[in-house]
């Protein structure tokens, strides 16, 4: 799927010159449903479906604001998709592509747009969604699949499953198992959330994922989803907000993520929650907390009413207290000190589903009337019938909530994509040609031998057919095939005469020629020692990788060597142990990082061709390696394919040691391409300790900050 959507980048591009363009649209709230399910239908529609000539997903929020949908961020992400590939609300013209008569829209997780959207409502063709319908006429005018189950994805992944052809790969599957493991609480009937449907999705869901253990899953994605720690107050209050509103008085709804008894004695958190009405202009904040306690999945929820007038907040006190039919079962719990009433909500089945429309209905009440306000409960959906829709309205967020964080790029000055984005001359390994890697608005093109100088005659220069129209080409040294040897490339080379001024090399610059190329060629090619050759030499090392030739930068992975390492024996066996160290991998931040790796690549790979004579096992340490360290799905499965069949037939086991739900993941997502024998020789070991048992550490070199994890994470 990362593929997809990277096309997909590059497809919004050129949008505009596109005859039918498709979004599918989460909700506002963009929770992980809301997300996985835009992704993974868009993903559906545009393999089997094909309904329009681009088909791309957008997530329903601003990029600034995603990233307190610390959920979704780390489950793309655990799932080898990377955050900055997906597309955001204000990333794409949609009221442009509207008034160009070229869009329509396929809504996932909700069933109508938002009052701020609803000029697009003419555009929306299809709909998927587990909510209450707010507009059934609306709906029967087109193809809409609406059913109360507990998660969207479940619908999605039934429309999948239904098809003739399907895309449910590990990764879809993992995606769609997680949110839906989510949403209902892993399948917990406590919730009241899950239905036979989902069941039946779940079970045929992990007949793909072998392997998989439901309750981890789930209480990862519980643990991130709740874990706060990295938020600040306000960022909270933003996280998930929904505001309604009439004529005179605003109302915000925030579900906050935990227990609100221990958050609102936080002076920072009541600053923040001053802050919020104030600026916003509230009159009123509903809070609702929810906590499932970790290893049991007891569901806790609690609701508390912010309002400065003591009047206004006893009105939405008693308001939520009397609601009937159902009742929220609310018991008040002791706060003193501040503007604001807290309950515990006993009947923990109702969610904000339920409290929004109660609150649309509230706004409608004449406040002035205690016996309307008393009687309001009974008739709250006769009301909501005779009176007009409320506006819904998401909040925007402040510019300062989150701190926009850029990572250093780690460039090493002497990889050829660093040389390129200083329009630097990069010197190649092969001998005769100097490659001018220079900006992309000016050609590139490579100088071979010319006469002797002083002859007179007219010189001739091999150049590539592409500077001859005019268009840039750029080498691509990210890829595999950009390392083999390129002595050919430019086999098909045409010539260029210069006139006869441009008698030397030197003159190149002066000459007609050079005015047409605009090229900043100047000084003469300096020549090197035999010292200077000979280091040259080193910095290039020649491989065969499946009976082709390849040149490695050892240049370029100098600082990453020490990821590959021998470890001794094994005792018994007399296994040769290989220690392959992840904290030392390049950061994904480098300009060049694919470079990097694929150079990398290279190297371990021909490396372990010279460790291993014999059998060996292969120890994977992945404690103390940042996410922004860890490689791609991508790389690891190239390297699988690559490795000879000698390397694999010849390891005995592939320890994985300190895994976590990433690593885990990943093994999961790779079983379909990698053989049944190699998939037994696995084995996740948890701590040194444990690894220690499996093989003699005396001659392994773990780096220091493993062993810090590994006694940090295991202290006993």
């Amino acid at each position: 799927m990362e593929l997809y959507l990277q096309e997909c980048k590059h497809n919004l591009k050129n949008a505009s010159e596109s005859s039918k363009i498709q979004i599918v649209l989460g909700n506002e709230s963009c929770d992980l449903d809301s997300a996985i399910s835009s992704l993974v239908m868009a993903y559906f529609i545009f393999k089997v479906q094909k309904t329009a000539d681009i088909v791309i997903p957008v997530l329903n929020v601003k990029r600034k604001e995603l990233a307190v949908r610390t959920e979704v961020v780390f489950f793309l992400e655990e799932t080898s998709i990377n955050i900055s590939d997906v597309i955001c609300i204000d990333e794409i013209d949609l009221k442009a592509l509207h008034e160009k008569g070229k869009l329509s829209l396929v809504l996932v997780d909700h069933n109508s747009l938002s009052v701020e959207q609803s000029y697009l409502d003419s555009r929306v063709v299809q709909v998927f969604d587990h909510h209450e319908i707010d507009n059934p006429d609306k709906l029967k005018k087109m193809n809409a699949k609406v059913e109360p189950v507990g998660s969207c994805c479940t619908l999605v992944a039934e429309e999948i499953f239904n098809s003739s052809v399907s895309i449910m790969d590990p990764q879809v599957a993992m995606l769609l198992y997680g949110t839906i493991l989510l949403d209902t609480i892993c399948l917990n009937e406590t919730a009241q959330r899950v239905t036979e449907k989902d069941r039946k999705i779940i079970a045929k869901l992990e007949t793909i994922l072998e392997g998989v253990n439901r309750n981890e899953v789930f209480e990862t994605l519980q643990k991130v989803k709740f874990d706060v720690s990295k938020l600040t107050p306000v960022q909270l209050l933003y996280k998930d907000t929904k505001l309604i509103s009439d004529n005179s008085t605003s109302i915000a709804l925030i579900s906050y993520p935990g227990l609100l008894q221990d958050v609102l004695q936080e002076e920072s958190f009541r600053s923040a929650l001053e802050e919020m009405a104030s600026s916003k202009n509230l009159n009123s904040i509903i809070l609702l907390g929810m906590k499932v306690a970790e290893g049991q999945s007891i569901v806790r929820r609690q609701i508390a009413a912010y309002d400065k007038n003591p009047s206004s907040l006893e009105k939405i006190s008693k308001y939520l207290q009397k609601l009937e039919n159902p009742s929220l079962g609310l018991r008040q719990l002791p706060l003193c000190g501040y503007p604001l009433t807290l309950f515990e909500q006993e009947n923990i089945a109702l969610t904000r589903k339920f409290v929004l429309p109660a609150m649309q209905n509230y706004l409608k009440i004449d406040l002035s009337d205690h016996s309307e306000l008393n009687n309001s409960c009974d008739n709250r959906n006769e009301n909501n019938s005779k009176t007009e829709e409320v506006d819904n309205y998401i909040v925007e967020f402040p510019e300062d909530v989150i701190p926009t964080y850029q990572a250093e790029p780690l460039d090493f000055p002497d990889s050829p994509d660093h040389s390129k984005l200083l329009g630097m001359p990069f010197q190649s390994p092969m001998s005769g040609q100097v490659s001018l890697i220079s900006e992309p608005d000016e050609v590139e093109f490579k100088i071979g031998e010319a006469t002797p100088e002083g002859t007179g005659t007219l010189k001739r220069i091999a150049v590539h057919p592409k500077v001859l129209e005019s268009e840039y080409v750029e080498d691509d040294q990210r890829s595999l095939s950009s390392l083999s040897n390129r002595s050919d490339a430019f086999s098909q080379s045409e010539d260029i005469i210069l006139d006869d001024d441009a008698a030397t090399i030197d003159d190149l610059d002066n000459s007609d020629c050079d005015s047409d190329l605009d090229s900043p060629i100047s000084d003469r090619i300096p020549e090197m020692s035999a010292a200077e050759e000979f280091e040259e030499e080193r910095s290039w090392k020649t491989c065969t990788v499946n009976g082709e030739d390849k040149k490695i930068d050892m240049k370029v992975i100098e600082p990453y060597r020490k990821v590959l390492s021998h470890g001794g024996y094994q005792n018994s066996s007399g296994h040769a142990i290989i220690i392959f160290s992840a904290c030392y991998l390049p950061d994904r931040s480098r300009k060049d990082y694919e470079y990097v790796m694929d150079n990398l690549f290279l190297y371990v790979i021909t490396t372990l061709d010279e460790l291993v004579a014999d059998d060996y096992i292969l120890v994977y340490l992945h404690g103390a390696t940042e996410r922004s360290n860890m490689p791609s799905f991508g790389w690891l499965k190239r390297c699988y394919q690559m490795i000879d069949r000698r390397l694999r037939k010849n390891l005995k086991g592939l320890y994985l040691v300190h895994p976590t739900f990433w690593l885990k993941t990943i093994v999961i997502m790779t079983r379909p391409f990698i053989s049944s024998k190699f998939t037994r020789k696995l084995k996740f070991v948890y701590n040194l300790k444990e690894l220690s048992n499996l093989i003699p550490l005396d001659y392994v070199c773990i780096p220091d900050k493993v062993k810090q994890f590994d006694e940090d994470t295991f202290p006993d």
